[in-house]
């Protein structure tokens, strides 16, 4: 009996790193098609900064800004800003 438990763990586990690498496999491609591409567009800074922020505050500098590397608009930057 504990034989057949542990078969039916393993297949349920097998079965369930098969689903995983199909969709990590989709997601990858689909990155390869949209994502990939505007990177190699942006500028150097632009780029250094989209690889260093979490995706979180480079997502809100986007917003606020209009750009990944435009000047501050708002008080609550932690950079230097221009008088």
């Amino acid at each position: 009996a504990n034989d057949a438990a542990a078969e039916a763990r393993w297949a349920e586990l097998t079965e369930a790193l098969r689903a995983h690498d199909q969709t990590l496999h989709a997601h990858l491609e689909l990155e390869e098609e949209l994502v990939v591409p505007l990177l190699l567009e942006l500028r150097p800074r632009e780029f250094q900064i989209l690889t260093m922020l979490p995706i979180e505050q480079l997502l809100e500098r986007i917003e606020r800004r209009g750009a990944i590397d435009a000047p501050a608009t708002t008080s609550r930057s932690s950079g230097p800003t221009s008088r």
